[in-house]
């Protein structure tokens, strides 16, 4: 029992000892906690801010650069970008331009047509030929202002003499109708007749006109006589004729286009 070799075969392996325990406690410890720090550095990749934000992009949360943090760095706008990227309103500079219209070449087929010239209706009155009432000459023109030898005086000539024998026909100057017969104490027996919008006094003709009013009468119709013009008896016997148009006289020759046929009375 007491021999050496004995004993040595007898004593306990290394390996059944209580550092070999030690020894694996050790090496679990270890794997653990390298199993902690991975699991928490995964954990903290899946922290990390919104990278929609701008202030994600921070370099102190980065650590990127200097380990200060930029102060000025937070919430700064990126030029030409906008503070929220999902945002779907554009930069303000697109936004100015897009109100700026294009001008556009104008072609010859946008241009507008040109408005084209509307005939002459069918219902305008047409150039009439008038006839003269008398073959007689021009013995006092129309005027404000002509010398009377009646009166002796000057005063406003509202009509044309025409030369004509007493006695002699009148004729109408054209297609009308007979719309009065009056008499007058200074333009003697009058018939009036109207021609569209001429309204045309024959003046100073007896007083058994051949028309009644109402009739219609064609060009170069009688209408009466020559005879006498109170307010005209010291001039030579003559058809006095006045034309009217909205209600006021004009000139009878140049209305019924016979003013350059007949001479004037200086001329004759």
């Amino acid at each position: 029992m007491n021999n050496p070799r004995y004993r040595r075969t007898k004593e306990k392996s290394p390996v059944q000892g209580k550092g070999f325990y030690i020894a694996m406690a050790a090496c679990l410890i270890a794997i653990g906690t390298a199993a902690w720090m991975t699991f928490d550095s995964i954990h903290s990749l899946t922290d990390l801010p919104d990278p929609s934000s701008a202030s994600a992009f921070s370099s102190s949360q980065l650590n990127i650069g200097s380990s200060q943090p930029d102060v000025n760095a937070v919430d700064r706008p990126v030029s030409g970008v906008p503070a929220n990227p999902n945002s779907s309103a554009a930069p303000a500079s697109s936004q100015a331009e897009s109100k700026v219209p294009v001008n556009h070449p104008v072609t010859a087929s946008s241009a507008p047509a040109a408005e084209s010239k509307a005939p002459a209706s069918s219902s305008e009155p047409k150039n009439k030929s008038f006839l003269m009432p008398v073959a007689g000459r021009v013995t006092k023109p129309f005027g404000d202002s002509l010398y009377s030898l009646t009166f002796g005086d000057w005063r406003a000539h509202n009509g044309v003499d025409l030369a004509a024998n007493k006695g002699s026909n009148v004729l109408s100057i054209g297609e009308g109708t007979i719309t009065k017969a009056f008499s007058d104490d200074m333009l003697g027996y009058v018939v009036v007749a109207s021609y569209d919008d001429l309204e045309v006094w024959y003046c100073g003709l007896g007083s058994n006109p051949s028309v009644k009013v109402g009739e219609n009468v064609r060009a170069g119709q009688v209408i009466g006589a020559v005879a006498d013009v109170p307010s005209e008896t010291a001039e030579e016997s003559h058809l006095h004729l006045e034309i009217h148009k909205d209600g006021k006289p004009i000139e009878p020759l140049a209305a019924i286009g016979q003013e350059s046929k007949l001479p004037s009375a200086e001329e004759s």
